[in-house]
C-alpha cells in the first residue's frame, strides 16, 4: 500500500484523482511480476471457502488505503469524505468485477488487463 500511495502522490496534481489512482496502480503492477497461475489458484481457494474473489481483509485494506490517499489529496475541501468513499467504493467494485470476469475466463490472460478493461468501461459510462 505504501508503494501505491507514493506512486499516487507522484502523479500530476491536475490529473483527475480516479485516473491518477488507476495510473498509480498500473505503475505498481508493472513493478511487481504477478504469477497468473498462483493468482488463479488463490482466488479459486477463496471461492471454495466462501470468501468470494478476495478476502474481506484484503478488500478492506485496499479500500481504506484508497480512501486515505483521496483524503490526503483533497484535504480541506468540504466534500473530501464523500470523494474518499466514492473512490474507494469504485476501485473496490472494479477490482471485484474484473477478478470475477478473469476467473470466468478460467484465469487466463492478465487480471490487470481485465481491470483496465473494466475501468475503461466505467470511464465510457461517465463520458470521459
Amino acid at each position: 500500500m505504501t508503494t501505491m500511495a507514493a506512486a499516487f502522490r507522484a502523479r500530476p496534481a491536475d490529473e483527475p484523482a480516479l485516473v491518477a489512482l488507476w495510473n498509480a496502480i498500473d505503475t505498481v503492477n508493472e513493478q511487481v511480476m504477478n504469477d497468473a497461475g498462483r493468482q488463479f489458484e488463490r482466488h479459486e481457494m477463496l471461492k471454495r471457502t466462501g470468501a468470494g474473489v478476495s478476502s474481506g481483509f484484503v478488500q478492506e485494506r485496499i479500500a481504506a488505503a484508497v480512501a486515505d490517499m483521496i483524503r490526503e489529496r483533497f484535504a480541506g475541501e468540504a466534500d473530501v469524505e464523500v470523494r474518499a468513499q466514492l473512490t474507494a467504493g469504485l476501485v473496490s467494485t472494479v477490482m471485484t468485477i474484473s477478478t470475477e470476469a478473469w476467473l470466468a475466463k478460467g484465469g487466463t490472460g492478465d487480471v490487470d488487463d481485465e481491470a483496465r478493461r473494466c475501468f475503461d468501461i466505467l470511464r465510457s459510462l461517465i463520458g470521459s
